[in-house]
């Protein structure tokens, strides 16, 4: 009989492009044939089955990337979410059985899962290095320790020693609490990390954040207490005077979840390892301040088994509302899949053209009707006729100057395959095809003043008459 052990497997919260290696050993070295399934927790009803035979030294290594491909995608109506929202098809959660062929029997030994507090695999529609075999998820996972409040009270934050930053590659502006003098939280400590981004009036923009903790310390929580507790947002006027602190809780009347209360001890599993916020003035409680000049945001966890919230648990991100000057063209907004599975935005704000190219098939029509006792030609037969046409409409949008960094934001709009826009004056989000297929580096040094161009073609064609 095989004793089959996993000796490597996928992290907990993983990319799914990119390796995912799940590798097998037979401790008594029967060379039977290895066994892997992947099972899609409830709601994820994808399995796939694999089979490996053993190689010399006795391994079996199975990369699940590609099958794990299948089953993600960028979220489709993340942008125009008001409040919050769990992952919708960003998130494919799962557990693995390993074992081994006897016969034609399948063993099945174990059940296997990742080794966080929730225990589950979740993989994101992401990409990692082409050499990374573990994704560095670090970053965007927190770290919480905690400690009992009292001789045997309630499990209680006593630390943060990490804090997450949201699944974006726009952090490119980023300053601490100490160099900001225009109106700050007072919960925002001078050492904390601030991202700044400067978005219009009208624009759109989404967050989203891994909704699951590392838990170290001698005192550990239970599964529940594993996640997001509130997103609060602070509003400011150009003058620096707060004029609202507005805490958006995850329960599911606010679009977020598992919890209804904030205390029904439901693990924050499946689609619920990703939520995301409406963080633009299109969030209902950053637009019921028209003054607003400035405003932050910051992620809460529960800070105490009692569903205590407060705790802050990511870095905090400055968003700075500026329509900008010389506001001759109207701008387009770009949304796009980023590098972690998420999305990304920029407004292109300077010169956009439209054009439609149109393609016609024709034929010559008769141009009487010689079948009739008599031949004319009256004045309205039409001679050459289309018989068919199609319509492509394309687009060239460019930016205004742009610095360094943020042209190096920008090489991820290219690298991307889901890619929207949305025009002036309207809030729809149009699928489009992005047709510039080369980034060229540009800074300052070598360019001086730059710009981007970017041209794309709607997905959708436009229906189109016959003749």
């Amino acid at each position: 009989m095989a004793t089959i052990t996993a000796t490597k497997q996928p992290q907990y919260i993983e990319m799914a492009y990119g390796k995912n290696i799940l590798s097998l050993f037979d401790t008594d070295q029967d060379n039977y044939l290895y066994y892997a399934q992947i099972d899609g927790i409830a709601g994820f009803p994808a399995t796939f089955d694999l089979r490996q035979s053993p190689n010399p030294v006795g391994y079996g290594h199975f990369d699940l990337g590609r099958l794990l491909q299948t089953q993600v995608q960028g979220h489709q109506t993340i942008e125009s979410i008001t409040k919050l929202s769990p992952a919708a098809g960003e998130v494919f959660s799962y557990k693995l059985k390993i074992g081994y062929f006897q016969g034609n029997n399948i063993v099945v030994q174990s059940t296997i899962s990742g080794s966080g507090v929730v225990p589950e695999y979740s993989v994101l529609p992401g990409r990692k290095l082409y050499t990374e075999v573990d994704w560095t998820y670090e970053p965007y996972v927190p770290e919480v320790e905690f400690d009992f409040f009292g001789p045997g009270g309630i499990k209680i934050i006593s630390n943060v020693p990490r804090r997450q930053k949201a699944l974006t590659d726009r952090h490119i502006d980023t300053t601490t609490g100490a160099t900001i003098t225009d109106g700050k939280p007072t919960q925002l400590g001078d050492t904390e990390v601030v991202h700044r981004i400067t978005l219009g009036s009208d624009d759109f923009y989404t967050l989203s954040f891994i909704n699951r903790w590392d838990i170290t310390g001698e005192v550990l929580a239970s599964d529940f207490f594993n996640g997001i507790s509130e997103i609060t947002f602070y509003m400011f006027d150009s003058a620096g005077t707060l004029l609202d602190t507005a805490p958006i809780y995850n329960v599911l009347a606010n679009g977020g979840g598992p919890d209804t209360t904030g205390g029904d001890n439901i693990s924050p599993s499946g689609n619920y390892t990703v939520i995301s916020c409406q963080t633009s003035t299109n969030n209902p409680v950053v637009g019921l301040q028209p003054t607003t000049s400035h405003y932050y945001v910051v992620v809460r966890g529960w800070s105490t088994e009692a569903y205590g919230s407060g705790t802050e648990i990511s870095e905090w991100y400055r968003f700075d509302i500026d329509d900008g000057e010389c506001n001759d063209f109207d701008h387009i907004q770009v949304s796009w899949l980023n590098s972690l599975g998420a999305r990304d935005y920029f407004t292109f704000e300077k010169r956009n053209d439209h054009q439609i190219s149109v393609d016609r098939t024709t034929f010559h029509q008769l141009d009487a009707d010689w079948a009739s006792t008599g031949i004319s030609t009256p004045s309205y037969n039409k001679g050459e006729t289309v018989f068919g046409q199609s319509a492509e409409e394309q687009y060239t949008a460019n930016t205004r100057y742009l610095s360094d960094i943020e042209s190096q934001y920008l090489k991820n709009l290219y690298l991307s395959p889901d890619v929207k826009v949305r025009f002036a004056g309207s809030n729809d989000w149009q699928p489009v095809v992005l047709t510039s297929n080369q980034w060229t580096e540009r800074t300052y040094r070598k360019d001086k003043l730059f710009q981007h161009t970017i041209t794309f073609r709607t997905a959708n064609p436009i229906n189109m008459q016959q003749g």
